[in-house]
């Protein structure tokens, strides 16, 4: 069960943990760093006529992979948070 089919309930007691805003904050940071350079990957692609700049878009995958890895992370996170509450 991942973060987003939890309740609201746990999910609201999941962020004022430690663990809690520890991984949102980091989740929310390589979301907004992805996008950016997604949307950075796009414009350099449009107007460099094609050329791929191998750099940035291995940097743009890096940071999505980081972002899937984090919301894993805090789907774990959660699924023990209410395994551990329901006990």
């Amino acid at each position: 069960m991942g973060y987003e089919f939890a309740s609201k309930e746990i999910r609201a007691k999941f962020k004022k943990t430690k663990l809690g805003k520890k991984l949102n904050k980091i989740l929310y940071i390589f979301l907004i760093i992805a996008v950016v350079l997604l949307i950075g990957s796009v414009v350099n692609f449009i107007f460099g006529n094609g050329n791929l700049d191998i750099f940035i878009y291995a940097v743009t995958l890096v940071a999505w992979l980081s972002t899937v890895y984090f919301d894993g992370k805090r789907d774990g996170a959660i699924a023990q948070f209410k395994e551990n509450k329901d006990k």
